[in-house]
């Protein structure tokens, strides 16, 4: 790295900071709409700062980016290394690059052929299958295991000195429907399940990457707001009988 005036940014400070969170859709152009990863990691993020390193008298520094905890993950992941060369003179300069990991060779996608996370209650819900690279090339798929759990969630509040009143749940799942999902070589498989009011989760396995892609959806527009509490036990709430 140099100044503008050709001068190597000798003795300069790098320091870096490394992002990463779920990416559903790596291939979105290619691939419009369809989900790719375990929904169970949609909220998992990760922060951490390179430590700091000084530019030799050409004005070079290596930097290494630890992908441990990433490569843990059973979803695409996009890591983010934002780096900035601290000098006297002004602000720093800052750069980023930015890259893709996939915990597979090969991944299984789906695209709901239905309106956001809901589908229509008492109707089959319908979905497009593939089987991808990185690149996008479509990969045959023969026999893919496919679950479709039937998420039911009790709610509850509770007292404690600490926190006052907060609520929880418990959760049981029930197996709805077991089935399979076939793609040829170049094209996409189809997935129709049944379906009734509430919350749902289905699985693909790909038994030879031992991957599994899930995906989570509402049968019912108001499937979801069923899992709020609303007011809490010591309050009241009041609606107005007038528009104003």
């Amino acid at each position: 790295i140099c100044y503008l005036y050709g001068a190597p940014a000798a003795g300069n400070t790098l320091v870096g900071v490394v992002t990463s969170e779920r990416n559903r859709n790596p291939l979105a152009e290619k691939l419009p709409g369809f989900v790719f990863g375990d929904a169970d990691e949609e909220q998992l993020k990760s922060r951490s700062e390179l430590p700091g390193r000084e530019m030799d008298d050409q004005g070079r520094a290596t930097v290494e980016v630890d992908l441990a905890t990433v490569a843990k993950r059973r979803s695409p992941f996009t890591v983010r290394a934002t780096l900035s060369l601290l000098e006297s003179g002004g602000r720093p300069v800052v750069r980023s690059i930015e890259r893709v990991f996939w915990p597979a060779p090969v991944l299984v996608g789906l695209r709901p052929l239905f309106v956001g996370a809901y589908a229509r209650e008492g109707a089959p819900a319908d979905f497009e299958v593939v089987r991808t690279d990185a690149s996008g090339a479509l990969q045959v798929a023969n026999a893919l295991p496919v679950r479709l759990f039937r998420e039911d969630r009790h709610y509850y509040w509770r007292f404690d000195d600490q926190r006052g009143w907060h609520s929880g749940f418990s959760e049981t799942d029930e197996l709805v429907a077991t089935t399979q999902v076939s793609v040829a070589a170049g094209g996409r498989g189809k997935l129709s399940l049944p379906l009734r009011y509430g919350r749902y989760r289905v699985e693909v396995f790909d038994p030879e990457t031992r991957q599994t892609t899930r995906y989570r959806f509402y049968a019912g527009w108001s499937a979801k707001d069923d899992e709020t509490q609303g007011v809490r036990p010591d309050r009241v709430a009041l609606k107005l009988d007038k528009a104003s």
